[in-house]
């Protein structure tokens, strides 16, 4: 069991009785979200300099968190990468996104990431909410933000 209790990451191998400190390979000990993708294996963890910060990287670790590699965001990062969603019905569409607005969207589970034109103000939370019956499927799979 990992979890991000910010500033640091943090692993559990008694499902959650006891927490130990797990540092990461990264100038930066500070993390934000951790989501574990379909597989049950394969982690991705959020990293940056600090709330909001100024720059950061999204990781991926692929034998459950005990090896960490950088995944490229395209461009220069505006803060911390904050969350990392993956699309629950399409596992290959994923987004990150960092605290200060920047959206990111991969079709090909994390492999490559393009950058979004679209940037919000402040970026807390991704969420996926099923689209309306009335819609077609060509519709519901797109992404939308309000």
């Amino acid at each position: 069991v990992q979890t991000c209790a910010p500033p640091i990451f943090h692993r559990s191998q008694d499902n959650g009785k006891t927490w130990v400190f797990e540092k990461i390979g990264s100038p930066w000990q500070y993390t934000r979200a951790v989501l574990l993708a379909p597989d049950g294996q394969t982690l991705y963890l959020t990293n940056g300099n600090g709330p909001p910060g100024s720059t950061g990287r999204l990781l991926r670790s692929r034998d459950g968190g005990r090896h960490w590699i950088d995944v490229p965001l395209p461009g220069t990062l505006n803060s911390t990468p904050w969350c990392v969603a993956i699309h629950p019905a399409d596992p290959s569409l994923m987004f990150a996104c960092t605290n200060l607005g920047q959206v990111f969207r991969s079709t090909d589970s994390g492999e490559h990431w393009t950058r979004l034109a679209r940037e919000f103000g402040e970026v807390r939370a991704l969420h996926w909410r099923p689209a309306p019956p009335s819609q077609s499927d060509a519709q519901a799979a797109q992404w939308s933000y309000r």
